[in-house]
Order: C-alpha cells, then structure tokens, then sequence
C-alpha cells in the first residue's frame, strides 16, 4: 500500500463492519512508522495539493486548501497520530476536537497550542458556513466588498476589514502551529 493510500486510510474515520474492520484498517493507516523519508514525502504531497489545486490569490483565503486553513489542521493533527499512533491512540477518536486535545494531553502539543487549533477551527468551520448561507463559493473568502461585508455582519464582526484582519490573524497562526509541528517531527 502507497504511503499517500495508508495516510487517507488514517483519515477515515467511520469503518462499519465486522469488529475486525476497524482493527485492519487502524494497522494499515498506522502500523508504518513515520519516517523522517515518509514524512518528506507527505509534506510534498501536501505542497503539491497546495500548488496544483489553489490559485496563488485564494492562498490566504482558502478556508479549507490555503495556508493555515482547516487542511492545514488536519494534516497537523494526522501527521502527529501517524508519528505516534499508540500516545494518541490513532485510529480510535473520531472527532476533531478529540484529536486535538489527546495531542495536549500526550504533551505533544501545549495547552495555549491546543485551544489556537480549537478555536480557530471552528472559525473556520463557521466561516465556510455562513459562506455557503450567503451563495458565496463554499471554501473561499471573498475580496469582493459587498460580499466580504455581508459574510463580516453574518458573523458578527459588523465590517468586513474587521472580519479579515481577525480572520488573517487566525490563518497565520495555526500555518505557524503547522510549521513548528513539522519541525517537531522531523527533530
């Protein structure tokens, strides 16, 4: 099995079968270590999603493929339960914020770092929402005015220069978080 195939398998989360589906699938999504080798290539593959299925202006804006975007969690999150599949007990928690908060509790992430990832996933989750609530592309933060205003007063941030300076602010720390994290697991 290709490393890109064990590392989508990781993700799944909701095996529904025999008993022994889960236990299968948990084996072949983390039963490999994670090598320094196998982590290069998961940030490759990671960087080519980046570069080949996100235009250079919705970098930023990308709730979902950009920088510090919920991709940007997840990957997070996963690459650690793969580096260390029995403290996380990887495979097993279903739920994000679960995830997140057994990384704080194995002492692989701090507490301040845990809570960054919570919160700003679920402002990212909301802001997709309320992005799809009011006709706007599903995964894209508008640049266009109007739009950008309607999305900010939806939220609640009254203006939308308000909204994308606490929404750039967000995106830039957790592509911060990623990056350390990385480094982490390459250390």
């Amino acid at each position: 099995m290709e490393l890109w195939e064990r590392f989508a398998l990781g993700q799944a989360r909701l095996v529904i079968g025999a008993t022994r589906a889960a236990e299968v699938v948990a084996d072949a999504a983390f039963g490999l270590p994670l090598t320094p080798e196998r982590l290069a290539e998961l940030v490759a593959m990671k960087r080519r999603v980046e570069t080949e299925r996100l235009k250079p202006q919705h970098k930023y804006r990308d709730v979902k493929l950009g920088r510090g975007g919920l991709g940007d969690i997840e990957w997070f999150v996963h690459l650690h339960e793969m580096r260390y599949p029995t403290a996380l007990s990887a495979g097993t928690l279903i739920q994000m914020p679960d995830r997140i908060r057994a990384l704080a509790r194995a002492a692989l992430i701090n507490t301040v770092e845990a809570e960054e990832l919570l919160e700003a996933r679920e402002h990212l989750l909301r802001t997709r929402w309320w992005l799809v609530l009011q006709g706007i592309d599903g995964a894209i933060v508008p640049e266009n005015p109007d739009k950008l205003g309607r999305l900010a007063h939806a939220m609640g941030f009254g203006e939308g220069n308000v909204f994308l300076a606490r929404h750039e602010a967000i995106v830039t720390r957790i592509r911060q978080i990623y990056e350390d994290g990385l480094a982490r697991l390459r250390g």
